[in-house]
């Protein structure tokens, strides 16, 4: 259970990450831009399971 929860808080960690490096790239995204990034990232996430 402990192991589920780390992979899943690891998980999490690699997709605010990215979000985060993606915002800083491109200054002028909004947060409907984020939004919508976040959700294919947790589907790809959630397909590849």
């Amino acid at each position: 259970m402990d192991s589920q929860k780390h992979d899943q808080q690891g998980l999490f960690k690699d997709l605010l990450v990215k979000v985060y490096e993606k915002g800083e790239k491109e200054k002028n995204l909004s947060t409907r831009d984020v939004v919508r990034d976040l959700e294919h990232e947790l589907r790809e996430i959630l397909a590849s399971k």
